[in-house]
């Protein structure tokens, strides 16, 4: 397992507090905003791992295009209480990385 760029983690956390600002009630089943946020980034050593196999491609700003919107994702998703968040998130990390790197999906799943 490598460190994880904080960049990533802090951008995640962004994200998720969005969904926080709007929907507070979401942080109480988890016991409150740090751990909601602690249960989000616990998807961030995978996001982390795609930008550093994906370093090359990226023609945007990994932060932005994919950690944050991931974060906000995540959050959304425990808002709803997906039952396959690893499932939902890892398609939606495809999609993102994809699209930061300038292909669409089914050109990335063909690789």
């Amino acid at each position: 397992m490598n460190k994880i760029d904080p960049i990533i983690i802090g951008y995640m956390a962004i994200g998720a507090q969005k969904v926080l600002d709007q929907h507070p009630e979401i942080a109480a089943p988890y016991g409150g905003e740090k751990e909601l946020v602690a249960e989000v980034l616990k998807y961030a050593q995978a996001a982390d791992d795609l930008a550093s196999d994906k370093m090359f491609e990226l023609q945007g700003d990994f932060a932005y295009e994919v950690a944050e919107p991931l974060g906000k994702y995540i959050a959304e998703r425990m808002l709803v209480r997906e039952r396959d968040m690893d499932g939902a998130v890892a398609r939606k990390t495809a999609l993102l990385v994809a699209e930061c790197c300038g292909q669409d999906l089914e050109e990335e799943q063909e690789r």
